[in-house]
C-alpha cells in the first residue's frame, strides 16, 4: 500500500502480470529489529563516526554487515575512517572528487582568464606553483612566490611562466581552437601521469580521463568534417568539464567476504545481518531529482513518463528491501543546516518508526576531541632591566 509497491501495483493490476507473492509476509514489522538513528555534526562527520559505530558493531569480524552510501559523495570520508584491510567497494571512484580533476580546473580557469587578458593573474601562478601534481623546480617556484608576497606583483607575463617548462607552456598559451584546447589538456595529464608518480587509482583516473577527452576530439572532427566552424571557446570549456565531471573508475576487492561498502543502487536484492547507513537525509533518501525539462508534469503523466513520484518509488523499494533481513540497522543523518543541508532525517525513517514494531533509540553525535600529540609549554623569558 505504500509507495515502494508502486511499480509492483503497477506490474499486477495494469500490466496483468501473476502475483506471485500470494501471503504477504510483514518482514519490516518485525520486533527484534534494532534501529539506531544517529544525528551527526555535518556532512563529513558521518564518515568519521565510522570508527566508533564499527568498533561498537564489531565489523571487522566476517561476513554479514554492510556500510550503504545514501548520499555517494560521502564515499571518500568513509574510506579515510576505515582501516579495515578486508573492505570491498562496490562502488566507483569519482574523477570530480581527485586531485587530478583539481589540476584540470585550474588548467580551463587560466585558459578561460587568458581568453581576456593577456596577463596571468597572480592567483592563478600560486594555484599553479603550489599544485602538487605539477613538478617544479624548487628555486623557480620559490623566486616567483617571492615576487608576489615581497613585490606585490598582482600580474604575470605569459614569458615569464614559461620558465617553468613544458607544462607551463602548455597551460599559459592563448586558446587556438577547440581541438589544440582538447589535445592540450590530455598532454597535461600524460606528461603530470609520467613525471609524477601517481597511486594506483589515480593512474587508472588519468586514463579513462585521457580517453574522454579522446572521444570528445572525435566528436569535434566529425563537426569539423561537416564544415562546422569552431565553437565558442567558453562553450568548448564547459564541455570539456561535463565529460570529465561524469568519469568513474571501478574499485577491486571480494564481493563474498570481508565488510562491503556500497551505494543504495548496488544493494539492490541483497542483504545483511548489519547495516550502516550514511546520508539518511529528507532530500537525499528519497534523492531529489530537479533535471530542467520544457515537458510539463501533466504531459509527462498523460503520456506515461517519468514523474517525480516514480523516483520516490524507486529509492523507497530499494531503501526499504535492503531492511528485511537486518537485524541491527544504523542510520546516521547530517543534522546541521545550511544552504546543502535541511538537517532533518529522512521521511522514510519517520514511517518506519510510526508504522512498525521496530525497537527505535536516537542519539546525538557528541564533539568531536581535537588530541594534540605534544605538550607544548608557553615560556616567557624574564630579563633583568637595567
Amino acid at each position: 500500500m505504500q509507495e515502494a509497491g508502486h511499480f509492483i501495483r503497477r506490474n499486477i493490476h495494469t500490466v496483468g502480470l501473476v502475483n506471485q507473492f500470494k501471503v504477504a509476509l510483514a518482514r519490516l514489522n518485525d520486533a527484534a529489529k534494532e534501529f539506531v538513528v544517529v544525528q551527526a555534526l555535518g556532512n563529513v562527520a558521518q564518515g568519521k563516526l565510522l570508527s566508533e559505530l564499527l568498533s561498537e558493531n564489531g565489523a571487522k569480524s566476517a561476513g554479514g554487515k554492510a556500510i550503504i552510501l545514501a548520499d555517494e559523495k560521502l564515499l571518500i570520508p568513509a574510506l579515510q575512517t576505515i582501516d579495515d584491510d578486508s573492505v570491498n567497494v562496490t562502488m566507483g571512484y569519482p574523477f570530480e572528487q581527485s586531485a587530478l580533476y583539481g589540476l584540470c580546473d585550474l588548467w580551463l580557469s587560466i585558459q578561460e582568464a587568458l581568453l581576456s587578458d593577456a596577463e596571468v593573474n597572480y592567483k592563478h601562478v600560486l594555484s599553479f606553483l603550489f599544485n602538487p601534481l605539477i613538478p617544479i623546480d624548487p628555486d623557480l617556484r620559490n623566486e616567483l612566490h617571492n615576487k608576489v608576497v615581497d613585490e606585490k606583483k598582482a600580474s604575470f607575463d605569459r614569458a615569464e611562466l614559461l620558465r617553468m617548462g613544458k607544462i607551463a607552456t602548455i597551460t599559459f598559451n592563448t586558446f587556438v581552437d577547440s581541438f589544440t584546447t582538447i589535445r592540450h589538456l590530455a598532454s597535461v595529464l600524460l606528461y603530470v601521469s609520467e613525471e609524477s608518480k601517481l597511486q594506483r587509482m589515480d593512474s587508472l583516473l588519468c586514463t579513462e580521463a585521457v580517453k574522454a577527452l579522446n572521444a570528445l576530439t572525435d566528436s569535434f572532427e566529425e563537426l569539423k568534417a561537416e564544415g562546422v566552424k569552431d565553437l565558442n571557446p567558453r562553450f568548448v570549456f564547459k564541455l570539456i568539464r561535463k565529460a570529465l565531471q561524469g568519469l568513474t573508475v571501478p574499485f577491486e576487492g571480494e564481493p563474498l567476504a570481508g565488510l562491503q561498502v556500497m551505494g543504495l543502487l548496488e544493494s539492490r536484492n541483497l542483504d545483511f545481518d548489519e547495516l550502516i547507513v550514511l546520508g539518511v537525509n529528507e532530500g537525499i533518501l528519497p534523492k531529489i531529482n530537479n533535471n530542467p525539462s520544457f515537458i510539463p508534469d501533466n504531459i509527462r503523466r498523460a503520456f506515461g513518463l517519468p514523474i517525480l513520484e516514480h523516483q520516490n518509488a524507486i529509492s523507497a523499494y530499494l531503501f526499504y528491501r535492503l531492511l528485511h533481513v537486518a537485524k541491527k540497522i544504523t542510520l546516521v543523518y547530517n543534522g546541521v543546516t545550511d544552504e546543502k543541508s535541511t538537517g532533518e532525517e529522512s521521511r522514510f525513517v519517520k514511517q518506519l518508526e510510526f508504522e512498525t514494531n521496530c525497537t527505535f533509540s536516537h542519539r546525538v553525535q557528541q564533539n568531536q576531541s581535537i588530541e594534540n600529540p605534544r605538550n607544548l609549554k608557553i615560556v616567557v623569558e624574564k630579563r633583568e632591566m637595567y
